[in-house]
């Protein structure tokens, strides 16, 4: 048990430790404006597996786009990969509310499931299905527009270097 302790301990020393981070935080105001800063981000980091992935309540398209660039922007500096995807929330101002989906090691977009859930999982379902998940990636064109050069793939050879409030972020 004390070696399993210590494989443990090395890799969450490494950064090694999650698959996935669930961050569902209040708005960027008072004392969740931390939640936001890079620091928050760069932990989430150092905590995740290689190829792990990070979901971040990230705000209304409509209402808080500057705030939302400068975090695609600055999840993709630290993370290597972000993307914005949006879902529909009623009881959320303007009805809307979106995520900021990084990845530690992973170089293409979410959109596409990488395997299909299967029939009896979907038939419990009650709002998601492969179509949902899919056309939450499909932003309005202004919101594609401000957010292209983040979201290109480091495959990709577009982007080029903007400043933002993770800009100046490091990971030791």
């Amino acid at each position: 048990q004390q070696q399993q302790q210590q494989q443990q301990q090395q890799q969450h020393d490494d950064g090694d430790y999650y698959d996935c981070i669930f961050s569902d935080t209040s708005d960027p105001v008072g004392p969740a404006q931390t939640l936001f800063q890079p620091s928050f981000y760069e932990s989430m980091y150092e905590c995740l597996a290689k190829g792990g992935i990070v979901c971040a309540q990230s705000e209304c398209m409509w209402i808080h786009l500057d705030f939302i660039t400068d975090l695609v922007a600055g999840c993709t500096e630290i993370f290597g990969y972000a993307e914005y995807y949006s879902t529909l929330a009623p009881t959320f101002p303007c009805g809307q509310i979106g995520f900021i989906l990084a990845s530690k090691g992973r170089n293409k977009s979410c959109q596409q499931l990488s395997r299909q859930p299967s029939p009896s999982i979907l038939e419990q379902m009650q709002y998601y299905n492969p179509n949902i998940h899919q056309a939450s990636f499909v932003l309005p064109e202004f919101v594609q527009k401000k957010l292209q050069i983040y979201q290109s793939f480091p495959d990709d050879e577009q982007g080029e270097e903007v400043d933002c409030f993770l800009a100046q972020c490091s990971i030791s």
